[in-house]
């Protein structure tokens, strides 16, 4: 994509959590993390076993000051405490758009240079429904002191424009842009589409609008489903309300984003009431005949255009609940045993630009009537009925949608570990025997799972991903890992610090820390702008899971004198290192069994030239023995992903990695935190 379609405000635009933007001065000194968690070997991960002896000790080696860190992640997205302040349409002022700052890219009669664009006319809006979406901003008079100002017609269709792009080339492409008419939608749906596709333009003015229109349209679909219940039930308003959704979630702030998983519930109510997360299988009735032409082929591609796109809705708001629920760490709305409707037709059919191009298509796929259709459920532990059917379903929306549907599995494993390991007492033979086993059947699931992604086209950097992300936690609670960073405070990090000591002495650890480095790999493969969202999430909880290990392990010295004073090591002098963030060799095995304790990170490429001219040398890798360096390459893989160096990134990266940045600025405790002149 072009620079004019990815994100990079200006700095002073977001520095914090607030519309305002005021960055609040944070001082670090003198805090200190303590370094003591982990797992028993007698229990698999997951659990939480902690006593008061041992909670005694850990209370000495957290530092008085450990509160603070706590603060670092109430100025992260993950933290939010309401200000007197706060409340909807605040920042109604960023609706008035400055276009004489504009870029050109935005002006009347440009045009866009971007690769692979879309095959048919992007939909566009004119001054009617302008004044309509306008409508819908005024009528907000009880939020707002005066009559607002509005963005111009241009600027609202290059946004949309924008929205339909990014669509483009998602895996995920839910919204039948070949049947949707502007002239015939609401408003609201309109003015969800000009704040989804702000998230991705690079002009600061233009998402703080979307920002905005957001909030407008979380109130007016609400309205709009009072004043008439059958909308609960209507494709575009539902449409309106996950393209709300999806804009707060990821949004990088955190009043967005707690409101936006708030009202994820009522989205998933009003579709599971009315029978559409289980909708039925496909009939053939809507498979078009030969003899089918003129209005009663159009009729029939409709019909099966609104099913499919209800399909491909329910899929969507599965895969953005289940990645809500990885990412905060609660339990998801959605169960994968739900989505009992069909397989998602192929790609190439939905995107059909006409009735008679998608008559053509089915009558070449010939599919035989006699045969029932596959449900994807159905496909979820035999990957086969996918691949056998690569010409007729979506392969890579199939795939990407199985995936997801492990994570269920697994945040039950981990709330059974919580359930049965939590206490004084040990488990009973039974329940240990049933968590083990547990644990060892969803490791070969996935691990199952990802060699038949190997087949064929469909092995990707965000799938890959997202299936060692899904290792990982398997081996170390994510939500285990914050509080020892401080997001509970003081006493939170006490009460993991335990456990988590214990496992990093555990070769549940070190399998954590290779499917971590196997997560910051994938990363590194990522497509220019694409590391953002919940991918960008995963690379947050591995760098976590590297640096806690990094702090914790048995060989790492308690005492920081004895750390190395470089944060970039040279290696060439080691001759054996496990570099966990490659492809598996002989000496990342080693590490994994234990018989060999030198685990190493990729430095990212664009820092070699620094990190050359600095150490006389040509290292590229980096030792895990320094606890940040996971933390600061974390760092880089944000940047280096977004073209504009100079740049900031997306509020998400932003706000995360400042947050990194805060965790790695810790002065010496019981390890080095002394920085190199890279991060100076």
């Amino acid at each position: 994509m072009t620079e004019e379609m990815l994100f990079f405000p200006n700095p002073s635009d977001f520095n914090n959590q607030n519309f305002d933007f005021g960055f609040l001065d944070f001082n670090f000194d003198d805090v200190q993390l303590g370094t003591s968690m982990s797992y028993p070997k007698e229990k698999p991960p997951g659990g939480e076993g902690l006593n008061p002896g041992a909670a005694r000790r850990a209370s000495r080696s957290v530092p008085r000051d450990a509160s603070r860190a706590h603060a670092a992640f109430t100025r992260s997205p993950w933290l939010w405490t309401p200000a007197h302040k706060d409340r909807l349409l605040n920042d109604q002022d960023n609706l008035a758009v400055d276009e004489e700052n504009i870029p050109s890219t935005l002006t009347p009669g440009s045009t866009i240079s971007i690769p692979g664009s879309l095959s048919y006319e992007s939909p566009s809006i004119d001054a009617r429904l302008r004044d309509r979406m306008f409508s819908l901003v005024c009528n907000m008079n009880k939020f707002i002191q005066r009559v607002p100002d509005f963005p111009s017609l241009d600027i609202l269709n290059h946004v949309i424009r924008a929205f339909f792009v990014r669509q483009s080339y998602q895996v995920d492409n839910w919204i039948h842009v070949p049947t949707l008419s502007t002239a015939d939608s609401h408003p609201e749906f309109l003015l969800a589409l000009v704040a989804a596709g702000s998230t991705v333009i690079s002009i600061p003015a233009i998402w703080k609008m979307g920002l905005v229109l957001q909030d407008v349209v979380r109130v007016t679909i609400g309205e709009l489903w009072e004043r008439k219940n059958s909308n609960t039930r209507a494709l575009q308003p539902l449409q309106a309300f996950m393209l709300c959704l999806d804009t707060g979630l990821w949004s990088g702030f955190q009043r967005q984003m707690e409101i936006a998983e708030s009202f994820g519930q009522p989205l998933v109510t009003m579709m599971r009431r009315g029978g559409i997360l289980g909708s039925p299988l496909d009939t053939h009735a809507l498979v078009p005949k030969s003899s089918d032409e003129g209005q009663v082929l159009e009729v029939k591609w409709r019909k099966w255009s609104q099913r499919e796109s209800f399909k491909r809705l329910v899929i969507h708001i599965f895969l953005h609940d289940t990645r809500a629920s990885v990412a905060l760490q609660k339990t998801s709305l959605i169960s994968f045993t739900e989505l009992s409707f069909s397989l998602p037709a192929s790609r190439s059919l939905f995107l059909a630009s006409s009735a008679i191009e998608w008559k053509t298509l089915c009558l070449e796929h010939k599919t035989p009537m006699w045969r029932a259709p596959p449900r994807l459920l159905d496909a979820l532990h035999d990957t086969t009925i996918v691949d056998d059917l690569h010409d007729e379903c979506d392969v890579s929306l199939c795939y990407t949608a199985l995936l997801h549907g492990f994570w269920g599995q697994i945040w039950t494993y981990l709330e059974s570990c919580k359930f049965h390991l939590t206490g004084h007492n040990k488990p009973d033979s039974a329940h240990q025997l049933w968590l083990t086993t547990q644990h060892r059947e969803l490791c070969r699931d996935i691990e199952t799972f990802q060699m038949s992604l190997s087949r064929g086209s469909k092995q990707s950097p965000d799938l890959f991903m997202t299936v060692e992300l899904f290792l990982m936690i398997l081996y170390v609670s994510p939500e285990e890992l914050q509080r020892f960073a401080g997001k509970g405070g003081e006493d939170a990090a006490i009460q993991v610090i335990p456990s988590l000591e214990q496992w990093a002495s555990t070769s549940q650890a070190r399998k954590a820390v290779w499917h971590a480095g196997q997560v910051f790999r994938a990363a590194a493969q990522m497509p220019p702008a694409g590391l953002r969202d919940f991918l960008a999430i995963a690379v947050y909880f591995a760098s976590l899971t590297l640096w806690t290990y990094s702090n914790l392990c048995p060989s790492s010295s308690r005492n920081g004198s004895e750390r190395p004073k470089s944060r970039l090591s040279n290696l060439q002098d080691t001759t054996s290192i496990a570099v966990v963030d490659g492809p598996e060799t002989r000496e990342t095995r080693a590490f994994i069994s234990g018989h060999l304790d030198n685990p190493a990170l990729t430095l990212v490429k664009s820092l070699e030239p620094v990190i050359k001219s600095l150490n006389g040398s040509n290292s590229t890798t980096v030792r895990l023995a320094d606890p940040n360096a996971a933390l600061k390459i974390a760092r880089d893989l944000y940047r280096s992903n977004f073209p504009v160096m100079d740049g900031p990134l997306p509020p998400l990266l932003e706000n995360m990695g400042n947050l990194m940045r805060d965790l790695s600025s810790l002065p010496d405790s019981r390890f080095s935190r002394c920085a190199s002149p890279v991060e100076r």
